[in-house]
């Protein structure tokens, strides 16, 4: 610890410093939480069709964007937008929009460009350009239905009429409900739907996001017995709207965070090794050979190493659950991005309770089912949270005191003292640490508590790390002095 640490802080001239030296941070890291559109389709489109924005930073759920639409010199209009993950956004353009589009002089509504704007945890920072705003037209009218039925094709391969008004098409897959055996198209036939009390024509009876099939299956997976009856507890429930933040399997990951990573995968389906996420299984993927129950080890990704990649199976059994996967292959564990070490600083605080958070700046976490949280093209192992010069996958693993062959503690400290929200560990005098604590915060690590006290040193391994590298000068970009 440099002597500048040490410093009277009572002076008021130390809270503008503070300030100085901190913006540029709270800005960067600002910059990387605000919602980015990058493409957008179609572009040309009417009142009724499905609109598709792509970018970064939106939240992922149901409801938890907002998609502004703006034609120039008029007001904005404000659309919730249902479907959404971190990269992407799909809505339904409303008929809202119809007052809104321009007029020709006989009065009847032209194709109108509108720009777009998302807020999710924050807005945008400004309107799409004229090559991401699309352009849309009135709905289409309704084509004329035939006056007796309509032709369809039977699943034996048979054509055959049904009457139109009474016989819908609930999945829009050109196959009438008296003919379809999936109506919805939710990986359950109708019989089953209809024995479990579902909606044969809705593929999410209960609107919590998970899909009937998907909740079934997962029963099904939870029990392992017999066919469990999903409407009653501790399934997972496709009556029960408000079960999405349950853990049924105890892997720590939530029913809703599973759907999301199971619907995303290409192919999705309940046959994928029953289902690529399950909320009834702790390994939902059973490849592994020689009884192991999970996936194996995956290979690393450069400049990581096998050694690296092994410390993903944190039970050590040689293959890996649903919370120890990587599904985004960022080097980094599913529960160390969704309720771990790189969720957010509440985790740190929770687990070393004695020691203040940095407060200055509120950096954000990583997606744990997006490679590159920040797009700034370095995957989220390799990136750096808090802009330290430490590497995010260096600094989830905090060194220890160490202890003698009888367990008793030697007064030695080994490794790293890490935290991916503190850009002063393990290095006070890092890029983006500042020099002083502003008037009145609480001493973060490693700052003097309030009787200026320090708090025991911890010995960094300078110019090794936390795993085997065959590179050392990948691993510190910075060069870093002796302790």
């Amino acid at each position: 610890m440099t002597a500048k640490h040490a410093r009277p802080l009572a002076l008021a001239l130390v809270a503008l410093v503070a300030a100085a030296l901190l913006s540029p941070a709270g800005a960067s890291a600002a910059r990387s939480s605000v919602p980015t559109v990058t493409s957008v389709a179609p572009l040309t489109l009417a009142i009724g069709d499905t609109l598709t924005i792509r970018g970064r930073n939106f939240r992922p759920g149901k409801n938890k964007n907002t998609v502004v639409f703006k034609r120039d010199g008029q007001r904005a209009i404000f659309v919730r937008a249902r479907e959404a993950t971190s990269t992407r956004i799909r809505l339904v353009v409303p008929q809202k929009l119809a007052q809104h589009l321009s007029r020709r002089k006989s009065g009847g509504a032209r194709p109108t460009r509108f720009r777009l704007r998302v807020l999710a945890r924050r807005f945008g920072r400004s309107f799409t350009a004229t090559k991401l705003s699309p352009v849309i037209s009135e709905a289409a009218p309704d084509a004329a239905s035939p006056p007796t039925g309509v032709t369809v094709m039977d699943p034996a391969g048979t054509q055959v009429t049904v009457p139109v008004d009474t016989d819908p098409d609930c999945d829009g897959d050109g196959l009438r409900n008296s003919v379809d055996p999936d109506d919805d198209n939710d990986f359950l036939s109708d019989a089953l739907e209809v024995s479990l009390k579902l909606n044969t024509c809705n593929a999410d009876t209960d609107g919590d996001g998970m899909t009937d099939g998907w909740e079934y299956q997962s029963a099904v997976d939870l029990n392992g017995k017999g066919t469990p009856y999903p409407w009653k507890v501790p399934y997972p429930n496709a009556l029960d709207g408000g079960d999405g933040g349950i853990d049924f399997d105890g892997d720590w990951i939530p029913s809703a965070d599973e759907h999301q990573a199971w619907a995303q995968h290409p192919g999705h389906d309940l046959t994928i090794a029953g289902m690529w996420y399950s909320a009834g299984l702790k390994a939902s993927q059973d490849p592994v050979a020689g009884g192991c129950v999970g996936m194996p080890i995956p290979s690393p990704r450069s400049p990581f190493t096998a050694e690296y990649a092994e410390r993903l199976d944190r039970d050590g059994n040689g293959c890996l659950s649903d919370n120890e996967r990587d599904e985004d292959n960022d080097m980094l564990g599913n529960v160390e991005e969704l309720s771990g070490e790189l969720d957010d600083i509440g985790w740190w605080s929770g687990v070393f309770n004695t020691e203040h958070p940095f407060t200055p700046v509120t950096y954000r976490g990583t997606d744990w089912l997006d490679a590159d949280t920040d797009g700034d093209t370095l995957f989220d192992g390799r990136d750096d949270n808090d802009f330290d010069g430490f590497w995010n996958a260096e600094e989830i693993v905090r060194g220890g005191s160490s202890v003698d062959k009888d367990g008793n503690p030697t007064g030695v400290d080994t490794g790293l003292w890490v935290n991916p929200f503190n850009p002063c560990l393990p290095w006070p005098d890092s890029a983006t640490c500042p020099e002083y604590v502003p008037v009145g915060a609480n001493p973060w690590a490693p700052f003097p508590d309030t009787n200026g006290k320090l708090p025991q040193p911890r010995w960094p391994l300078w110019g090794e790390a936390s795993w085997p590298s065959g590179d050392p000068a990948l691993l510190h970009p910075i060069d870093l002095p002796p302790h």
